[in-house]
């Protein structure tokens, strides 16, 4: 939750110095931006995997 706050922050001030800012920044992190997605999405399949393998898991964990 703290983690969405400071993107969301982080974001909207980003935004607000400029188009031209934001762009360089994104330009800049690209390769960044696509590694931690795929780490987000190799992640999620693990999940999901578990999941569906074994739901009683997960629903204990929660």
């Amino acid at each position: 939750m703290l983690g969405l706050l400071i993107l969301m922050v982080f974001v909207t001030s980003m935004v607000s110095l400029g188009s031209q800012v934001m762009i360089d920044f994104l330009r800049r992190s690209t390769g960044m931006i696509k590694m931690v997605g795929s780490w987000m999405m190799m992640f999620a399949g693990i999940g999901l995997t578990i999941f569906l393998t074994n739901p009683e898991l997960v629903a204990s964990a929660l």
